[in-house]
């Protein structure tokens, strides 16, 4: 199974919104000079947040305001390279103060996980107790976001966007889809790893 089935099959209970692959933009089709080719994961999902907290709707505006999207995204993805991925959370909560200001968002909240099979349905939980909220989730090897706003969306920059109605149909696609073979392989949460990586979801506002 791909991680875009397992996205989409989770989703099911949801409205898929659009799709995106950083990848195939970055390297394929937008040939987009200045960003690294290793993504902007970080940097998209702020922007999303963002622009989401501003009433832009981040898929549109053709080529250019692509290639817009992912130059800012990339300038916000190079200070996270510079400090590199923080294992402690007053680290981490530094970081997005610093960043937050450049999207007119403010540091809520923040939260560390453990990689155990029932973090999903604490996620969402958790985030739901500090409502509303665009929440940002760093995983081992990626990050993506959800947003409880006036719209319920979960947002992952290597598949796109899908909305729910209610929090259960949130959380019931993020059991799935964060429990799956395809996510936990490419983003580094398979249970049982020598020196797992913490997980952090940061609320921001």
């Amino acid at each position: 199974m791909s991680l875009k089935t397992a996205f989409n099959t989770a989703a099911a209970g949801g409205t898929k919104e659009w799709s995106l692959s950083q990848n195939k933009d970055l390297k394929k089709e937008w040939g987009i000079v200045g960003v690294d080719n290793k993504g902007v994961c970080q940097g998209l999902c702020l922007c999303h947040a963002g622009m989401t907290k501003q009433g832009v709707k981040t898929k549109g505006g053709g080529v250019e305001g692509r290639k817009a999207l992912y130059a800012f995204a990339n300038q916000a993805q190079q200070y996270f390279q510079e400090v590199g991925h923080p294992d402690d959370m007053n680290d981490v909560g530094r970081m997005y103060t610093f960043l937050g200001r450049n999207f007119d968002l403010r540091l809520k909240t923040i939260r560390e996980f453990a990689n155990e099979f029932d973090y999903p349905q604490a996620m969402s939980e958790w985030a739901w107790s500090r409502a509303p909220g665009f929440f940002q989730i760093l995983l081992p090897n990626h990050v993506t976001s959800f947003h409880l706003a006036d719209e319920i969306e979960y947002f992952d920059p290597n598949v796109g966007l899908a909305s729910f109605r209610t929090q259960n149909l949130l959380t019931n696609f993020m059991k799935s889809y964060h429990m799956s073979a395809p996510f936990k392989e490419n983003y580094g949460t398979e249970f049982g790893q020598t020196n797992p990586r913490p997980l952090f979801v940061i609320g921001l506002e």
